[in-house]
């Protein structure tokens, strides 16, 4: 060994634990005798604490006794308890099939390859329970006692199963074609928080008796199949190289391995993976006791209980992720391991590799994701609908339910619109632009609603068509030519994108120079030259090599464009007449080329007369019809022929390449000059220019506003018996409107006028107003808001929104009682002395010498053959101040003693018969029960425990554990003096839990800091 490692001692429990899911694994390159393996490691949570004490030298039972010992010499008791019991165990079954066998690929042609499979069976169980019992009293001469009694016990149970059946495929390359995977898991919480607390004071007692808890399951069976687009050399390039990344490629031209000197990349096509699954979830949450009647609500009023489940099946089809997978070896470090069976092969640790096949982890990491995220979606529209309704009815409970208030009702009164499939969705979500239904009916080919839009100019207002057609139905050009990527997004290009000059791909595939196909197809399905495509000159039949004119071709004169059927047709469309053929005025027509000239008589005569053809040119031009009526039915509006395209200049411009396009259209017919709503239906058809019926637009009904609308309308409670009241309106400047306010009392049915203003409005774009309103007391108030146009009666626009103000919850007498008594107490000093002799704990901890730690480093290592190109096994290693080398855990190393100055029993690496009987027997079991020996958590000994040191456990729930003689006559116990004397003559006091250390260590530093402070 080369170097000294120094580590922190802390990483080896961590690699220590991570052992507890390491398979081991024997392949060879080209196997020529199946091979067959089981192993497995098993860890007992029970012997945390002592592996804790190894690792970090710290007593932990003396460490809390001493705590306890603070409390008492600050002058209050203090008692803990904690047990911990659990079970992590996972076993693997390895084998290799070299027959050969016939899969289907990606493509789904039969491929010849041989397998190895790993069964791997994972059970974790975890038990704990956790007891806080404390009390201080303090009577002084003439006074009622001052206090608290407080009793906590936490428990929790945590259960893990996994069941996974791996087997990949393997060309007699070693490539990796693919892999199938039959994968259930199963994971479940169960926690409970209960809380017993008395505290006195001034001659008043309060009892709280709380209680919260959740109890969560999931569970995900799947069953996967993954195939790569082509068969990989990963296994390979990783056996051959130090360093190898393996990516995921979506384009196959660039399918290869690159570098070199030992560090290289493969980038593969990934593929696919599909599969079905069950999925299932239920939860139960529940909160109660809460004493919420001593702060002014009713009892019981915040008490809830949540629980739902859901289930579902389905299947799931994604690409294979990768997520940019490392095998990272180091080389400097080869290891000659023993698997098991007397075989001594050479091995490498692989920094980055998980703990096991890597690629097994990697599908595995797929299927968890993809089966997940389907049952996600499956059921995430019946875990949100149960959701609202539970808390909705938790906030019913708490701050009370009015039965008449509507005001959320807006998303559930509307009339309701039926799809062409059946299914119903709401009229506001009729051709909003998304489609809701899932045909897609609810958004319609063309579609107009009526308005008014208003003339700048003069400030009038006339009726308008808007609304949207989809440009398909009028031919406009709708396909892409080419798909392709442009800084890492994909793109379509149009035709005229394509061979224009310029790369708008990032391998240029849209220009011919750098194409990768040297065909295009044209729509109709002829092949043309790629060079032809966008040359000016149409090739395909149908002209779709060419950009689609959508525009048509125009004929200009005098300013004005018609289009080419109107030329020479017998009637003047231009002002100047220069549409026509006039042998008294002669005129010239330039073709396209601006160099050939024709007169004009030979324009649209039928015969192509300019080279270029441009004098037979036709313009794509449609004419529409359309109409506004009342709610009614009489006319508000109609227009007749007008003219439709894509060209500016038309009464109505369409402008699009395929898709959705705006459909605009301001009519010449003057709008009321009353403000307010107007109910109005509207409709339109579509037709070709001779008259052939394209489309029409079905009736659409809608409110149309002309004027100001009132914006706001809001009361807010301000404090004792007064509202702040705002009322906002706009947009507009304006000079004929008054916006009115009234704050009404409608407490039990009154309409009581309680105050009101207005407000003129004088050339702003808003009006606002704000006012302090005083109330006589608790009740309904409603403010309504009113815009009235100077010379009506009734107001065009209102808004009214209603505020219940209820009678201020106070705080109980008994609590401020309490409260007060608390505050005049020695309390503050109990515990600014306790956080001081904390503090002075641990700083004795930190000078105190810890036992010397026997290791110096240690190496967590997966361990990759690089003959049989996998990870063949994982050792964890540790080397003292010698650079003795020891395995901690793992297959026998040569050159590393397993004859160890500190050991972990609580860890055991099984193989062979031993690992076989574990795995068959664990594979059975899906309880806690079964997974971990629950009579090893005896409550019994941990009340035992804390009734020696003098406490009273009858409200804890805890079994009964009366000692009784052979007479079997209850005898008494004799009784330690303190809690921590009980908790060291019994060592039941494990305080295993990580995170209770580490909370303990937090209050430690905030003891200390308040010392500092206070030196």
């Amino acid at each position: 060994m080369s170097t000294l490692r120094r580590t922190s001692p802390a990483l080896l429990l961590t690699a220590l634990l991570l052992a507890a899911i390491t398979p081991l694994t024997t392949v060879s390159a080209v196997p020529t005798e199946a091979s067959e393996y089981y192993y497995g490691v098993e860890y007992d949570w029970t012997s945390l604490d002592s592996d804790l004490q190894n690792v970090t030298g710290l007593d932990i039972q003396e460490l809390f006794s001493e705590i306890m010992e603070d409390a008492d010499g600050a002058g209050f008791n203090l008692d803990l308890g904690q047990l911990t019991t659990g079970s992590s165990n996972v076993y693997v079954h390895q084998t290799e099939d070299i027959s050969v066998q016939t899969i289907q690929d990606l493509d789904g042609n039969d491929v010849q390859v041989w397998s190895r499979t790993s069964d791997v069976v994972l059970r974790h169980g975890l038990l704990s329970n956790a007891v806080i019992m404390t009390d201080w009293s303090e009577t002084n001469f003439g006074s009622e006692p001052t206090g608290f009694d407080v009793d906590i016990i936490a428990e929790a149970e945590n259960v893990l199963t996994v069941d996974m059946l791996y087997t990949e495929y393997l060309n007699d390359q070693y490539q990796l074609v693919g892999a199938d995977m039959d994968f259930d898991m199963m994971i479940g919480n169960d926690m409970n928080l209960g809380i017993d607390i008395m505290v006195e004071g001034g001659g008043e007692e309060l009892n709280i008796d709380f209680d919260t808890g959740m109890d969560v399951s999931y569970s995900i069976a799947s069953l996967a199949e993954w195939r790569l687009g082509a068969p990989s050399p990963i296994y390979i390039e990783a056996a051959a190289n130090d360093n190898t990344d393996w990516e995921c490629i979506d384009d196959p031209s660039d399918v290869g391995v690159y570098g070199e000197g030992g560090e290289v990349e493969v980038e593969d096509l990934c593929g696919m993976l599909d599969g079905t699954y069950i999925g299932s979830a239920d939860y139960n949450v529940y909160l109660t006791g809460l004493p919420m009647e001593e702060f002014g609500f009713d009892e019981g009023q915040f008490d809830l209980s949540i629980s739902d489940e859901l289930t579902n099946e389905g299947d799931y089809e994604g690409e294979a992720n990768m997520e940019d997978v490392n095998f990272n070896m180091r080389s400097s470090e080869t290891l000659q391991v023993d698997l098991g069976d007397g075989t001594v092969i050479d091995a490498t640790p692989c920094d980055t590799c998980p703990p096991g096949n890597p690629v097994m982890f990697i599908m595995m990491g797929n299927v968890i994701t993809h089966a997940s995220e389907s049952f996600g979606e499956a059921v995430a529209e019946d875990f949100e609908a149960e959701l609202e309704d539970s808390f909705a009815e938790i906030f019913e409970n708490i701050f009370g339910g009015d039965d008449d208030n509507d005001d959320d009702d807006y998303y559930f009164d509307d009339d309701m619109f039926m799809c062409d499939s059946g299914e119903t969705v709401y009229e506001w979500q009729v051709n909003n632009g998304d489609e809701d239904c899932s045909d897609g009916s609810d958004e319609m080919a063309l579609y107009l609603r009526g308005g008014m839009s208003e003339d700048w100019e003069s400030g009038d207002y006339y009726y308008s068509l808007n609304g949207q057609i989809d440009t398909t139905v009028l031919g406009f050009e709708t396909s892409a030519t080419i798909m392709c990527e442009n800084d890492g997004y994909y793109q379509e290009l149009t035709i005229d994108n394509v061979n224009d000059g310029w790369d708008d791909c990032d391998d240029g595939s849209d220009e011919f120079d750098n194409a990768q196909t040297t065909t295009y197809t044209c729509h109709d399905g002829m092949d043309i030259s790629f060079e032809l495509v966008n040359d000016g000159s149409s090739d395909c039949a149908d002209g779709s090599d060419e950009p689609a004119d959508n525009e048509g071709d125009w004929f200009y004169c005098d300013g004005e464009h018609i289009p080419w059927q109107w030329l020479n047709d017998g009637v003047a469309n231009c002002e100047n007449g220069g549409d026509e053929y006039d042998p008294n005025n002669e005129e010239t027509f330039y073709c396209d080329d601006y160099t050939t000239t024709i007169s004009f008589e030979l324009v649209r005569d039928g015969n192509v007369d300019c080279n270029d053809g441009s004098d037979e040119g036709e313009a794509i031009f449609f004419m529409m019809d359309a109409y506004i009526i009342d709610e009614d039915g009489n006319a508000l509006m109609a227009a007749q022929e007008l003219m439709v395209c894509a060209m500016w200049g038309c009464d109505i411009t369409v402008n699009g390449d395929g898709g959705k396009a705006g459909v605009y259209y301001t009519s010449e017919v003057m709008a009321p000059s009353t403000y307010g709503l107007t109910e109005m239906c509207s409709g339109a058809s579509i037709s070709e220019a001779d008259g052939t019926l394209i489309i029409e637009a079905v009736d659409m009904c809608n409110s149309a506003s002309f004027g100001p609308e009132v914006w706001s309308s809001h009361v807010y409670h301000e404090g004792d018996n007064q509202l702040r009241v705002v009322s906002e309106a706009g947009y507009g400047e304006y000079d004929d409107v008054t916006m009115s306010w009234q704050l009404m009392d409608v407490t039990d049915g009154a309409n009581t006028l309680v105050d009101s203003g207005s407000e003129e409005w004088a050339d702003e774009s808003t009006l606002y107003s704000e006012e302090i309103v005083d109330i006589s007391g608790p009740g309904e108030y409603c403010l309504e808001v009113h815009l009235t146009q100077d010379g009506q009666t009734e107001s065009f626009d209102e808004q009214r929104e209603c505020v219940e103000i209820e009678e201020a919850q106070e705080v109980s007498d008994k609590l401020m009682t309490i409260g007060e008594a608390l505050a005049d107490s020695g309390l503050g000093d109990v515990l600014q002395a306790f956080g001081e002799n904390v503090g002075a704990t641990f700083e004795d901890v930190a000078e105190n010498e810890v036992p010397e730690f026997p290791y110096v480093d240690g190496m967590w290592a997966p361990l990759w053959s690089d003959e049989q190109a996998t990870i063949v096994g994982v050792g964890l290693y540790a080397w003292d101040e010698d650079e003795n080398g020891y395995v901690i855990a793992g297959p026998t190393t040569t050159g590393y003693s397993e004859d160890r100055p500190m050991t972990f029993a609580s860890i055991r690496y099984i193989t062979g018969a031993p690992a076989q009987a574990a795995q068959q027997e664990m594979a059975d079991f899906s309880d806690l029960e079964d997974i971990v020996d629950v009579e090893d958590h005896d409550l019994g000994e941990l009340e035992q425990v804390l009734e020696d040191a003098g406490a009273d456990t009858s409200g804890l729930g805890f079994p009964d554990n009366t000692e009784t003689g052979d007479d079997n006559t209850a005898e008494e116990v004799d009784e330690p003096e303190t809690a921590e004397e009980a908790a060291e003559d019994s060592g039941l006091l494990p305080f295993v839990s990580p995170l209770t250390v580490i909370a303990l260590i937090g209050l430690a530093a905030v003891a200390g800091n308040r010392r500092t402070e206070n030196e």
